[in-house]
């Protein structure tokens, strides 16, 4: 679910267009080629999530600065840009549940697609 108050990002966008994309193209593609698709963006919704677990670490109050300098190693390793205040990081933590949760939905929606024209093509023959 979109929050209206927060702008989205370029991955936001990127995530949302080509899943709406695969989505609109289930019924008409090789399921080899959907699976394939369905495939890659299962492993960048992983490396969102594990973008949204170091965000998790650095708003934890019991993180250690040790442990908070590394995380933030990471993130700009990735090169993702680290808000440098609390609420900022907050922001940007909540935006990102937000799009691994429409993520989320959308591809359970593509997989029971992908089943159904599966499991309907193997009845019919």
């Amino acid at each position: 679910m979109k929050d209206p108050l927060i702008p989205p990002t370029e991955f936001d966008e990127l995530l949302e267009s080509r899943l709406f994309g695969l989505l609109e193209r289930v019924g008409t593609l090789p399921i080899e080629e959907v699976k394939s698709e369905l495939d890659s963006l299962v492993k960048l919704v992983n490396a969102y999530r594990l973008n949204v677990d170091l965000l998790e670490t650095l708003l934890n109050p019991t993180t250690t600065v040790a442990r908070r300098l590394e995380t933030l190693e990471k993130l700009r390793f990735q090169r993702m840009k680290v808000a440098e205040n609390h609420a900022e990081l907050q922001r940007l933590h909540e935006k990102s549940e937000s799009i691994l949760e429409h993520s989320a939905q959308l591809l359970a929606k593509i997989d029971r697609q992908v089943y159904e024209k599966t499991h309907n093509e193997a009845l019919c023959t």
